[in-house]
């Protein structure tokens, strides 16, 4: 049975460099898994394969309310290749850096129920919570980004899963 998800295309995030790959591609899909075959069609490589993970998050922070389209998307990519596993990992440690300065609860609450879900599905280590800037303190704002990942870890992430990510954490 496939999911009937799908990501509302508001706001098309600019890439930071070189030519975007098709995002429409990913948008445009009837669902989760049409999307990650969409983008897995379109073949690219290197840089341009490595941007990926960083529009679909850009995008995940720029919707109104969560999606869970976009961890779905993410967690077929990160099952695919171990390259997008690594891209997602440092595209999410890189947003979550600036957690700290951001002026929108609704986007470290979005960032922190994608990682958080991801960190659940054993697709990003716990360590990604390593680049949190936990020199400044724990500000309102921080603390309710907090609380989404620890919601999504623990409640959408099974027992196994939430076992097997501190397993991963403790070796």
């Amino acid at each position: 049975m496939r999911s009937t998800l799908r990501a509302s295309p508001p706001h098309t995030p600019a890439p930071a460099r070189g030519k975007p790959f098709n995002l429409g591609a990913a948008l445009g899909a009837e669902d989760y898994l049409d999307a990650v075959d969409r983008v897995l069609s379109l073949g690219l490589r290197g840089a341009q394969e490595r941007e990926i993970s960083r529009v679909l998050v850009d995008c995940c922070l720029q919707e109104k309310a969560y999606n869970p389209f976009y961890r779905l998307v993410a967690k077929s990519l990160c099952a695919h290749s171990k390259q997008h596993r690594v891209s997602f990992r440092y595209a999410l440690a890189d947003q979550i850096k600036e957690l700290g300065s951001s002026e929108s609860p609704r986007r470290g609450r979005n960032l922190m129920r994608l990682a958080g879900g991801l960190a659940a599905d054993g697709q990003v280590p716990l360590l990604v919570l390593q680049a949190l800037p936990w020199e400044e303190g724990v500000s309102k704002g921080m603390q309710a980004a907090l609380c989404s990942f620890v919601e999504a870890f623990f409640l959408d992430g099974g027992n196994e899963a939430v076992g097997g990510a501190f397993l991963r954490l403790s070796s």
